[in-house]
């Protein structure tokens, strides 16, 4: 490809990618809109967002998929944007990290109304993994109850 071609592929892919993400919006879920954005996310060197694409496609599809989650990265308020859902409107999430604490104080959840008990032996995985959720959002002491 030619340098002084690079800005009519920008905007070819900037049409394509907006195509698709109308049909999305508008409720279409056709195989080619997530072929479409994989393409474009894979032209413009953004891997895993392709990845995330192309699983998603497979999801829908009723393929099996098999793909990393964000991991200890989910409670990284950088991320907030992508992985928030969209009630979650960015002043209600600064509120939320604001007040928390006092939110705790003020309302606080006996584990015992709602009939609470520790994970069995069997659950450790469970555990495991909250554990390492909490550590990663800055909470110590993660105590699982089902």
């Amino acid at each position: 490809m030619r340098h002084r071609q690079l800005p009519a592929v920008h905007i070819l892919l900037d049409r394509a990618a907006a195509d698709a993400r109308r049909a999305f919006a508008a409720g279409r879920f056709a195989p080619t809109s997530f072929e479409t954005m994989a393409a474009v996310y894979e032209l413009r060197g953004k891997k895993d967002a392709a990845l995330v694409v192309t699983a998603s496609l497979a999801a829908f599809s009723g393929k099996p998929v098999s793909i990393a989650g964000a991991g200890a990265r989910a409670g990284d308020a950088r991320l907030d944007e992508v992985l928030a859902p969209d009630v979650v409107i960015p002043a209600l999430r600064a509120l939320l990290a604001r007040t928390g604490d006092a939110l705790d104080a003020i309302v606080p959840l006996d584990p015992r109304s709602v009939r609470a008990t520790p994970l069995p032996p069997s659950a450790a995985s469970v555990q495991a993994m909250a554990t390492l959720l909490a550590t990663g959002m800055g909470i110590a002491g993660c105590q699982v109850l089902s």
